[in-house]
């Protein structure tokens, strides 16, 4: 009978052969470059990593994800390769008790070991405290804490507004009473572990917070207190439609209120640059700017800047510029009922003028790799003629009051037609428990709603407002560059975010597009690549 590894233990070389394609996965077609980057730098090579080592190394790996929505699904598929290896299946048959597990793991040398069981056992605690703890069947108000809400996105000018509309709703509506908690998280895998493994047991107690704000979480969302509101209700916050249609449930009902949305890029020009140049920012903005001409533009920026373009991957990578290309030439969703609809010619025309960004030099090698806060000090100092970036990349720009920053269309290649890719950035999202009576719920939404229509916080932590009201109370609507991004909405095709649709991205179209800027291949072999794998991924789809 195979036993059950310790911490001390080496990683046999099966491990490795099965760790390198969920590197690939998750970080592309430099997944093994960077795998080897990191035992380096630790001071390691595969001959004797043990498995208490592999905390460190898959940190150092979850902080190379360019898609910080996926950090979530890389480390599970990573602490489950961990676990397959330390726990063989001939060894599952033999059940330790828990008091011989426990100090198993609490004698091993890693102290990262202990920390890891400890948190677990705290986990358990909470949700048998929960779980065993009496239920009121009554639905009265207990007059301490009746509407909770979590978050786990903060900044001290959230914290403060928040608390502050929260203070003013609990002296509203007496005796309730609400409760901001902020939960650990800020990039920090292990804060974010944490945080995941107490919304789980309270999940598991069946005693979720009332609110949570955040990120979409699935575990949130498909769990069994999902809080259906009316569609009269909702509506009455006028939202964006192309955000609500993310958000539905049923046709009929949603499940939160989104409170911000953000672009998957935009473009930010130096307004004096481009306007020396002769351009009118006012009628690109109006009008768009098809491909030809942003070569142009671009072309004449080198003449008078040593950055003419440059390209800000915060949280993105260079699918995502190749996707706001696809969408500006005509192509929308992607995938639908597991059909992968983007047309081949177009996929095609796409590739070939991103190869000519390439050779061109407004997507530069050199610069992808640099820092974020780098590339806005270059445009901040006036030496870049546009930085492809998000909108909080505009927010520092603009706060610094250096330059004049201009908001402009991604370039199309569809006439006037001016087309975006949004997302929600952050929500509320609500659960009802079971010992809720009708007013308490119907408080529980309330609150929700106050929150939403005084969301004035979210411009400071990187967002935008997602309901029209607050750009009418922000007078949004009348500054010139979010006049521009109000019309911008408008014309969003909603982000696709079907697992297909990411493994294409993933495997098909963004390693190809990285061998074109590194001049690994040519077009013609980038297309055959994409089309090769394509065709693999589809024909798997279809089994």
């Amino acid at each position: 009978m195979a036993e059950i590894k310790r911490e001390t233990d080496i990683i046999p070389e099966d491990f490795w052969n099965e760790l390198l394609p969920i590197c690939y996965k998750y970080l592309g077609s430099k997944g093994e470059t960077v795998l080897n980057e990191t035992l380096e730098i630790l001071g390691k090579d595969k001959s004797n990593v043990t498995f208490g080592d592999l905390t460190d190394i898959y940190n150092a790996l979850i902080s190379k994800l360019i898609y910080l929505d996926k950090r979530a699904d890389f480390r599970m598929e990573l602490y489950d390769l961990r676990r397959r290896y330390m726990v063989p299946p001939e060894a599952i048959e033999y059940r330790p008790s828990k008091l011989e597990l426990f100090f198993n793991r609490l004698f091993a040398r890693r102290s990262s070991a202990i920390l890891i069981i400890l948190t677990l056992i705290i986990a358990i605690g909470i949700g048998l405290y929960y779980g065993l703890k009496p239920k009121s069947s009554s639905g009265v108000i207990s007059g301490k804490y009746d509407v909770v809400l979590w978050s786990g996105i903060y900044s001290k000018s959230m914290e403060k507004t928040i608390n502050e509309i929260m203070e003013k709703f609990d002296e509203q509506y007496k005796p309730y009473k609400s409760r901001l908690d902020l939960l650990p998280s800020g990039g920090d895998p292990m804060a974010e572990m944490g945080t995941q493994m107490k919304i789980m047991a309270v999940f598991a107690a069946g005693e979720p917070p009332d609110i949570i704000y955040g990120t979409q979480n699935p575990l949130y969302i498909n769990g069994p207190y999902l809080l259906k509101i009316p569609k009269d209700q909702i509506l009455s916050l006028e939202y964006f439609p192309q955000i609500l249609n993310q958000i539905t449930s049923d046709g009929e009902y949603f499940y939160c209120y989104p409170v911000m949305l953000s672009p998957k890029f935009i473009m930010i020009g130096n307004k004096t640059l481009v306007e020396g140049l002769g351009y009118n920012y006012k009628k690109i903005q109006k009008e768009g700017i098809n491909w030809d001409d942003f070569l142009d533009l671009a072309s004449k920026l080198k003449l008078v800047s040593p950055y003419p373009i440059l390209i800000s991957l915060r949280g993105s990578s260079l699918f995502d510029i190749f996707w706001m290309l696809m969408v500006n030439n005509g192509a929308g969703k992607a995938v639908e009922d597991g059909r992968f609809l983007w047309d081949e010619a177009k996929i095609e025309e796409t590739l070939r003028f991103f190869d000519r960004l390439v050779k061109n030099g407004i997507i530069n090698p050199t610069l992808l790799g640099g820092k974020i806060s780098t590339n806005i000090d270059i445009f901040s100092d006036g030496k870049a003629g546009i930085l492809i970036g998000n909108y909080l990349d505009y927010k520092m720009i603009d706060n610094a009051k250096k330059v004049k920053p201009v908001i402009l269309p991604f370039p199309n290649n569809q006439g006037n037609k001016i087309s975006s890719l949004w997302e929600i950035y952050g929500y509320f999202c609500f659960r009802q428990r079971d010992n809720y009576n009708f007013d308490k719920a119907q408080k529980t939404l309330l609150l929700a709603k106050t929150l939403a229509e005084n969301s004035r916080w979210v411009l400071d932590i990187g967002g935008l407002p997602a309901s029209r009201n607050i750009w009418n109370i922000l007078n949004l609507h009348k500054e010139e560059n979010h006049s521009f991004l109000y019309s911008y909405i408008e014309s969003a095709v909603p982000v696709d975010i079907d697992p297909l649709f990411t493994q294409i991205a993933f495997e098909a179209i963004n390693p190809q597009l990285e061998n074109i800027v590194t001049g690994k291949t040519d077009i013609n072999q980038a297309l055959e690549g994409i089309k090769d794998r394509l065709d693999k991924i589809l024909s798997q789809s279809r089994k």
